[in-house]
């Protein structure tokens, strides 16, 4: 029997490719009518932004995380505390933020956000053609002018301007439970106080702080600054210019902006608030997009009750630490 022959199989040509760049069919000679802008959408996106890096930016920013607020929503006899410190602080606009913001309306603020350097009365950003100022003075009259405007500053700016103007032990003692502070580094350098280890109180103020006073994603503690900050929103014989603070974070999100990280995505803070002054300049927006759950009882119950857990008699029992109700007690497993 005659033996086969194998061949090697024929392979089709090798097709030239049409996508590198030194091709001539990759660069079309004509664009097509469909992909060509009008003279409406070139008159749209100059109205829109300032310039076309601002318009790239924007589509970075389409991939950044919002931090919304969120609205306070408890009755009389539901931390009595914490609603007194809000009536005292008048700060009851801030505590009822828009149910919804516009996300398109606020990344837009803060892609045009422009303001001179080192110059917090020139912070304006444009949208929709209108400048949007966002400095101390224009969120004050937002939020109704919750601080004095005849103090030149506040008790926390005033303390923070000092080498030692927080003494750490008593900032530990009013926001912690006993026997719990700040946590100590290799350096012995007090550095953060952890969620876990404050009082209920505190931990309701934080909530609120770190939601509509400085947005963060990081909750499980707080350094020492935000520690000083804490403790000056609780105390009743101190004062904060909130607006300032505001606008100084608004301003830090705008300069971290500007240095373009693009390697590393951000947050985008106050977009309820941001949407609130469009709409007070004539601005007409299109709130989709829901802010945070509120601060309610059954927030404070799951979130904020500080617990303890001890043993007695064999028996693992978890205390809710809270000086405003008796503390009840639930069995957890027997030792």
């Amino acid at each position: 029997m005659p033996k086969v022959k194998h061949t090697a199989p024929v392979r089709p040509p090798k097709r030239r490719r049409t996508d590198a760049p030194f091709c001539n069919d990759a660069i079309p000679s004509e664009i097509p009518e469909d992909e060509e802008p009008t003279n409406v959408q070139k008159q749209r996106t100059a109205e829109k932004f300032l310039n076309k890096n601002k318009e790239r930016r924007y589509e970075e920013l389409v991939y950044w995380r919002f931090l919304p607020e969120r609205r306070v929503e408890l009755k009389p006899g539901e931390c009595d505390a914490f609603l007194m410190g809000l009536w005292r602080c008048n700060w009851k606009k801030l505590a009822e933020p828009r149910l919804r913001f516009d996300d398109d309306v606020v990344r837009e603020f803060y892609v045009n956000a422009w303001a001179e350097r080192q110059d917090r009365h020139h912070r304006k950003s444009m949208v929709r053609g209108k400048w949007i100022s966002y400095s101390p003075q224009a969120i004050d009259y937002y939020l109704g002018s919750p601080f004095p405007i005849q103090e030149d500053e506040c008790h926390y700016q005033r303390l923070s301007s000092k080498k030692k103007g927080f003494s750490n032990r008593k900032v530990a003692a009013a926001l912690c439970m006993s026997g719990k502070g700040y946590q100590i580094a290799a350096s012995r350098k007090e550095t953060r106080i952890r969620r876990g280890d404050m009082r209920t109180l505190s931990q309701v103020w934080l909530t609120f702080m770190l939601a509509n006073v400085v947005p963060t994603g990081h909750v499980s503690d707080i350094n020492v600054a935000k520690s000083n900050l804490l403790f000056s929103m609780i105390q009743d014989d101190y004062t904060v210019n909130i607006a300032r603070i505001i606008s100084d974070e608004i301003q830090k999100t705008v300069d971290w902006e500007r240095v373009r990280r693009a390697e590393r995505l951000g947050t985008l803070g106050f977009p309820s608030l941001i949407t609130g002054l469009c709409t007070e300049n004539g601005i007409i927006v299109d709130p989709k997009v829901k802010i945070r759950s509120s601060i309610d009882k059954k927030f404070i119950e799951t979130t904020a009750l500080t617990r303890m857990r001890i043993q007695y008699r064999g028996i693992y029992l978890l205390v809710l630490k809270d000086l405003h109700q008796n503390p009840p007690w639930k069995k957890l497993r027997r030792g």
